[in-house]
């Protein structure tokens, strides 16, 4: 190439303007080497690009070496950077059109399965984000931020509802009642012999249509529930419970009533089973009860309800041979059948109970097979001596 003091005016200027300075020495082709190395690797991705290497600047030529540089070398430079950004643009360029082309397939296809999921997620996050973030306490903490979740509509909370506590027949029975009806009849088994839950409550006690000794009708109140035979005592129970009399029943059937029996007699077998004959006023509140009914089942005789002496044939029936004469509290044969002894001595009425003894003896009730309606009314009362027996006489106990 031609020194610059050789060049036309009209090019000298060009060079410096446009040209490099060129030494003219033997690191020339090394230099240039060195700088289109640099190119290349400023062009060609690589894992980790190291910091570019600052090219020395070429120390400032002497004023005289300035001129000699050549047009050629600048030519030859310029040609050789170019080529180099074309081949790297070759290499590059397809494989990145490749991947972009990839990653806009992948994109639609993500877009396409997991745009639902997305939605429901972005729902989510936008309804927490409404919520109040708790607060750190003063001080501060290490731990999360908790956010509230606010319960679906299947989560609501209920209110607890405090259980009904489970009342026993005898915490039920201490609520007193004023009429029939309001009593559900409650039967128990003590030791095979079923008994019936008699409720607290008042009646009138006694009858001023009937004897003397029924009235004047007074109340009689009951503060605490006792339980009352079902049934009348059978032949078969009275020889369960090893129960002892100097004379044995009329009739012998199991089922029949333990009949002809003193006072004594059967207050020592209640005793054997831990129980106790009832008192008088008990043995008419179990059979008439608040209603104040004239027989266990109203204030009409019915035949068919008791065992009188229009039925009975002369004899004793099996015990609960009429269930639709039962009382109110479901005992059976407090009409008809056998008499009943009682724990009460006779006195007259108002009714108190009473350990003085009386020369009438015992109070019986209920009337027997014997009877006509008139005596199988519930205030009907009769009495006897401790020691009197008759087939027509039996009894119940209490508890």
């Amino acid at each position: 190439m031609p020194p610059a003091s050789e060049l036309p005016d009209s090019l000298r200027e060009l060079a410096f303007n446009h040209g490099a300075v060129v030494r003219h020495d033997p690191d020339f082709h090394r230099d240039m080497n060195h700088i289109i190395a640099e190119i290349q690797s400023v062009l060609t991705p690589q894992p980790n690009i190291p910091a570019p290497i600052p090219v020395p600047a070429p120390s400032k030529p002497d004023k005289k070496e300035g001129w000699t540089e050549n047009r050629l070398a600048v030519l030859l430079a310029v040609i050789t950077f170019l080529g180099a950004v074309t081949a790297a643009a070759i290499t590059i360029i397809p494989p990145m059109l490749e991947r972009a082309d990839n990653a806009a397939t992948q994109a639609a296809s993500f877009m396409l399965t997991e745009a639902p999921s997305l939605t429901a997620v972005a729902n989510s996050v936008a309804s927490i984000a409404t919520q109040p973030a708790s607060r750190l306490p003063a001080g501060g903490t290490d731990e999360p931020t908790q956010i509230p979740v606010q319960p679906t509509a299947t989560e609501s909370p209920q209110p607890t509802q405090t259980p009904e506590p489970i009342l026993s027949p005898e915490e039920i029975a201490q609520t007193p009642v004023t009429r029939n009806e309001e009593w559900t009849p409650t039967e128990r088994d003590f030791d095979g012999v079923a008994m019936v839950l008699v409720p607290v409550g008042c009646f009138m006690m006694g009858h001023n249509d009937g004897d003397d000794d029924e009235h004047p009708v007074h109340e009689q109140c009951f503060s605490t529930p006792f339980w009352i035979d079902k049934y009348e005592v059978t032949n078969a129970q009275f020889t369960r419970f090893a129960g002892h009399a100097s004379a044995q029943s009329r009739w012998l059937d199991e089922d029949r009533p333990r009949e002809n029996i003193t006072w004594e007699e059967a207050q020592r077998f209640c005793a054997l089973r831990g129980t106790r004959l009832p008192s008088e006023s008990e043995w008419e509140y179990a059979a008439r009860g608040p209603n104040n009914l004239i027989y266990p089942w109203g204030d009409g005789f019915l035949t068919d309800t008791a065992t009188g002496s229009k039925n009975s044939n002369g004899q004793t029936a099996f015990v609960g041979s009429h269930p639709s004469g039962a009382s109110w509290v479901d005992a059976l044969d407090m009409s008809g059948n056998v008499w009943e002894w009682t724990n009460s001595y006779y006195a007259a009425y108002p009714f108190r109970e009473t350990t003085t003894p009386s020369a009438q003896g015992r109070v019986y009730r209920g009337g027997a097979y014997t009877n006509d309606a008139y005596y199988l009314r519930v205030t009907f009362r009769d009495a006897n001596t401790e020691s009197f027996r008759y087939p027509n006489v039996g009894f119940r106990c209490a508890l």
